[in-house]
């Protein structure tokens, strides 16, 4: 989904709330939603949720309105590759705050802080805490690439 679908997808889970007797969700259920789902293209989405409503007795939960086939399993070989590079990333991460590296530690958090910015939505109640986080990351590495202090003197 993209955000376009947003606003469609927040009306998806509010008929679906009704449909089943349930408050309509607030922000940060849509939220959560949508980051389980979101890399889904709307229309399945849609799909699954009608599919829902013709067979399911309860609210669904995000992994009931993905296809049939795309539920987890459990088998190792069902993992996702993001989880390995998760895992490599961390090892890195590990690795830098060991040797005391300064300026490679500082990349490595402006990589993080980007990659959180870059998959928060702008409308999530954490997405000014993430944004003022990724800045100060990308200073404070710029600081060490350069030599020169980017905080101005009073």
């Amino acid at each position: 989904m993209h955000r376009p679908d947003f606003e469609n997808f927040r009306g998806l889970l509010n008929s679906l709330a009704t449909t089943f007797g349930k408050k309509p969700p607030d922000d940060v259920q849509v939220q959560a939603y949508w980051a389980a789902l979101r890399d889904l293209p709307y229309e399945l989405v849609e799909q699954g949720a009608r599919h829902h409503t013709r067979f399911g007795k309860f609210y669904p939960k995000p992994v009931e309105l993905r296809p049939r086939d795309d539920k987890p399993t459990g088998a190792p070989e069902s993992r996702n590759t993001l989880d390995d590079a998760e895992r490599d990333a961390e090892r890195w991460r590990e690795r830098v705050q060991v040797s005391g590296d300064a300026l490679a530690l500082a990349a490595l958090q402006d990589a993080a802080w980007s990659r959180k910015l870059a998959t928060t939505d702008d409308r999530h109640p954490a997405y000014a805490e993430t944004l003022r986080q990724a800045r100060l990351a990308a200073d404070r590495h710029l600081e060490l690439l350069t030599g020169r202090s980017l905080v101005k003197p009073r």
